[in-house]
């Protein structure tokens, strides 16, 4: 029951962040869009609904990247001049992910986290090669 709560959550957050991206499209670049598109209904309806789909994998793959590294971030991704941006809890590494491109960056992304616990931790009877 947790993780459908967990789940909900989280597409509930993603779809908030994609309304936000909406908020700061301009006029005619949205108009451009669904020109470019020769958006009819149901057209649109596809369009809009691979668009979430596409921005849902983008954020679920930075966040599966970012926790095989060890960082620990907050759920809540701060927008700022056309992208989102967090850093990790842990360490205070940067990340950002870019609404349009799902293009991501960061320190975060590049090195495991240098304070996590996850991987300070050793095993008994591990190899030492």
């Amino acid at each position: 029951m947790r993780n459908n709560k967990m789940s909900d959550e989280r597409v509930e957050r993603i779809l908030s962040y994609l309304a936000d991206s909406i908020l700061h499209e301009s006029d005619e670049s949205t108009f451009a869009e669904a020109k470019e598109m020769d958006a009819v209904a149901e057209t649109s309806a596809e369009y809009t609904r691979s668009k979430l789909r596409e921005a849902s994998q983008a954020l679920h793959g930075i966040n599966m990247r970012l926790a095989n590294l060890g960082h620990t971030l907050d759920s809540n991704w701060q927008y700022k001049g056309g992208e989102y941006q967090n850093t990790c809890l842990n360490c205070g590494s940067r990340v950002s992910f870019k609404r349009g491109s799902h293009q991501s960056q960061g320190d975060a992304l590049q090195a495991r986290c240098s304070l996590s616990n996850e991987y300070a931790t050793s095993r008994p009877g591990a190899s030492r090669k």
